[in-house]
């Protein structure tokens, strides 16, 4: 374990106004400070203000900072002076205002303001984040109900509560969620694509036949308007009809060609049908993907976890001796554990594998899939293709056989146009042809609106699918990002923590003399994340009291510390040989780091002979 850094706290100084049952208080701190006081005389009080002059907020986060002023006033303030790489500071914070921050480079210095409106610079100074500080440099009473309960909840380790593991879980579980619930969303987006897809040529094709219709009827407007015949056939009429007849026969012939060069919508139906029915399988075959992926991501951490207690294990090779107690390991003992600890990494590797290679596969299928769906859209493209032109050919159809009945009532001699047998009343066939051109503009025109439409739905589709895949990727970005994390604090942070929970369980020899055994049978479950089987309900009160200060202080070579470590009456319900332990324990601990104590017991204070004792 590194000793502390000149740049951690050390107090040396608070002054209460207003604050708890204190109208006026000042006390100060030494390296080993024993604050003795009976009952509601205010040494939680004393607690709390400490960290709320660091960090403006309440220690116990179910009460407001509100809640910390003497009764019947409306403000309180904490007055806290303490020294940071040597220099001075004196950080004043009031209840309903902002702090004020003084700092001294030297004793003989003046003491200088210190803007403070940026938070960053208050930040800074403290340098370790409150929720961090909650937990490596406070101790309160209420944190042990937790751990005296005879069946911890969820059968946890105190590192799990420590580091907050639950929320961890929680949040985890939370993105999750969102990533499903992303990609059903996706997935409902996806299944409300419109059916029917544009087609850029058929939609060319419309807005030729419209400008032609338009064209047609606007000639034919004109001769209605110049012909003066009564009875007789207008020789323009006759040329028009011709040459429509003509156009439209020379449309119908494209449009058969074309017909013809298409497969058969019926072999495109047997083909979609076969798409879909290979789709369905892939899908119910790719459902159990995300089981497997949260599987093999344990088999991933469960076999670094393996790797790593194989290298713990290859130490002691060099040096035969536990590396956490110092207990005697014997070969043979070193040598079983190896084989059963191989055994069980050759069993999730195999696994491991197994579970890669149904992932490739599915990896496969999902490709496949890909392109089944593309084909789908093609095929449904070619379908509507058909049906359009198929359409457009009994249109056209219909359009020659009505031309064609019209030249049939008129005859071309070779010296002009002479009357049919049958009357002909070129107004009536004029009407008729106007009516059929303006009918063909109409349906021209709601087809485009219709395409347009179509058009405008895509263009949204395709916004609402690019969103929704935005929304995926962050989800599964935060999602493996908090995985991530919480492998990576379940083997880096972890074996941090627990080679300095050894060093601390070295560093505290009184032990030897007590009957309280403190071995890597105690000390190995409180850094497991994962197979945890030991309960706490088999240790003493005592022992659980003595582990948890221990982990603290681990917890706080790890993650930080602010340099001193305050417990609010961390001796209640032991008896007074347990007592003499922890004033021990507690000593030791000042050789490390600043320790403050409040106490209501004469006799836990009396044991503290290097301290200072204040009373309040």
């Amino acid at each position: 374990m590194t000793p502390d850094r000149p740049d951690r706290i050390r107090l040396d100084e608070i002054t209460l106004e207003n604050i708890g049952c204190f109208v006026r208080k000042t006390i100060r701190f030494s390296e080993l400070t024993v604050i003795f006081g009976e009952n509601r005389t205010g040494k939680s009080t004393l607690v709390y203000a400490v960290y709320f002059a660091l960090y403006g907020a309440h220690l116990n986060h179910r009460l407001k900072v509100a809640d910390l002023c003497r009764k019947g006033e409306a403000a309180g303030t904490v007055t806290l002076r303490f020294e940071k790489g040597g220099i001075a500071y004196k950080l004043q914070r009031t209840t309903d205002a902002l702090p004020k921050l003084y700092r001294r480079p030297a004793p003989e210095a003046a003491w200088e303001t210190v803007p403070v409106h940026a938070p960053e610079v208050l930040d800074a100074v403290i340098g370790v984040r409150p929720e961090t500080a909650s937990v490596s440099s406070f101790f309160r009473e209420s944190e042990l109900i937790y751990f005296l309960q005879d069946m911890p909840k969820y059968n946890q380790t105190l590192l799990q509560s420590f580091i907050g593991m639950d929320d961890g879980l929680v949040l985890r579980t939370r993105f999750k969620k969102a990533l499903g619930r992303a990609r059903e969303v996706k997935k409902a987006i996806e299944n409300a694509a419109p059916r029917k897809s544009v087609d850029p040529l058929h939609l060319e094709l419309t807005r030729r036949q419209l400008a032609e219709s338009e064209k047609a009827l606007t000639e034919l407007e004109q001769i209605r308007r110049t012909d003066r015949g009564a009875g007789v056939p207008d020789p323009a009429i006759y040329q028009l009809l011709v040459r429509r007849h003509q156009t439209e026969s020379k449309t119908l012939e494209t449009l058969k060609s074309l017909a013809e060069k298409l497969p058969s919508a019926k072999a495109l139906a047997t083909e979609k049908r076969d798409l879909e029915s290979r789709l369905q399988e892939a899908e119910t075959a790719l459902a159990d993907a995300e089981a497997l992926q949260r599987r093999i991501g344990g088999l991933i951490q469960k076999t670094d976890n393996l790797k790593l207690r194989l290298k713990h294990l290859a130490t002691l090779e060099a040096r035969a001796a536990c590396p956490i107690c110092d207990q005697a390991v014997s070969p043979d003992q070193a040598a079983s554990l190896v084989r059963k600890i191989e055994c069980q990494l050759s069993r999730a590797e195999d696994e491991k594998s197994r579970i890669e290679a149904r992932l490739k596969n599915m990896e496969r299928l999902a490709r496949d899939s890909t392109r089944h769906r593309e084909r789908l859209l093609e095929i449904d493209g070619k379908i509507q293709k058909i049906n359009d032109i198929q359409q457009r050919i009994d249109e056209v159809t219909e359009q020659v056989t009505a031309l064609a009945r019209d030249l049939d009532r008129l005859e071309r001699p070779e010296d002009g146009i002479r009357e049919a047998p049958a009357p002909y009343d070129p107004e009536t066939a004029v009407d008729s042809r106007r009516l059929q051109l303006q009918e063909q503009i109409i349906r021209h025109r709601v087809t485009l609106t219709r395409y347009a439409d179509d058009l405008k739905r895509a263009d949204e589709h395709r916004v609402h699918i690019a969103r929704a895949d935005r929304q995926v990727l962050l989800c599964t970005v935060a999602a493996r990002a908090v995985e991530e994390a919480l492998q990576s604090l379940g083997s880096r942070l972890l074996e941090k923590i627990r080679k300095s929970v050894g060093d601390w369980s070295r560093h505290f020899s009184f032990l030897d003399r007590f009957d309280i055994e403190i071995s890597d049978r105690e000390l190995l479950p409180l850094i497991q994340a994962r197979g945890y089987r030991y309960k706490l309900n088999q240790m003493s009160k005592s022992e659980r009291i003595f582990l948890y200060l221990m982990l603290k202080l681990a917890i706080g070579d790890a993650l930080g510390h602010l340099g001193f470590f305050m417990l609010d009456d961390p001796a209640d319900g032991l008896d007074l040989k347990r007592k003499q332990t922890l004033a021990y324990l507690l000593t030791e601990a000042a050789s490390r780091r600043q320790v403050l104590v409040t106490t209501n017991d004469a006799d836990f204070g009396d044991f503290f002979a290097g301290g200072v004792r204040t009373e309040l």
